[in-house]
Parts: structure tokens; C-alpha cells; sequence
């Protein structure tokens, strides 16, 4: 599988963004790879280490990488049902911090 050199999309949550990778491959169809890393608002650097402060936005995101691979329709049917499913979970936990 090739991998583009650009991202797919760049996603966030907080302080926490994502970068998601699209691959396709002639005879295995799509693949998806992110990677998760954290801007410091002082200095404006990223970092790949998380601290417990960043958990919640860690769970937030989550929820938008599983809707956006959904979205995208190129995941098997099994995969793509856990997905939404934890999309929905994570929805419902969150409601009740509203």
C-alpha cells in the first residue's frame, strides 16, 4: 500500500489533534493510520506526550476519528457497526457532563 505524503485529514479535540493517513492498496482496499500528538499553548511546539489533563480531550477525539473513518465508508461492515457504536457511547458519556 502506497501512503500519501499529505494527510487525509487533520482532526481535533482540545489540545489534541490527529492526523489521518489514507492508504489504498490494489488488492487489500483501504487502510487508515493516525497519529495523535499535542500543541503546547506556551510555546506554540508539539509533543507526542500526553499527560492525564489531556484524557478527556483524548476521548473526545476519539469519537471524531470513529466518525470520520464511518463517514468515509472504507471500512469492513463489522468495523464500521463498532465504530458507530462507540460513537454513540462516547456521545452518551459526554451528554452527561453537559
Amino acid at each position: 500500500m502506497a501512503r500519501y505524503r499529505k494527510p487525509y485529514v487533520m482532526l481535533g479535540a482540545g489540545k489534541l489533534t490527529a492526523s489521518l493517513w489514507k492508504s489504498i492498496g490494489d488488492v487489500s482496499g483501504c487502510a487508515y493510520q493516525f497519529n495523535i500528538f499535542r500543541l503546547c499553548p506556551d510555546s506554540g511546539r508539539v509533543t507526542q506526550c500526553l499527560t492525564p489533563s489531556d484524557v478527556p480531550d483524548l476521548v473526545k477525539l476519539a469519537r471524531v476519528l470513529a466518525q470520520v473513518i464511518v463517514d468515509d465508508g472504507c471500512v469492513s461492515s463489522e468495523l464500521r457497526l463498532d465504530l458507530k457504536n462507540l460513537a454513540v457511547s462516547i456521545d452518551s458519556m459526554l451528554k452527561g457532563e453537559e
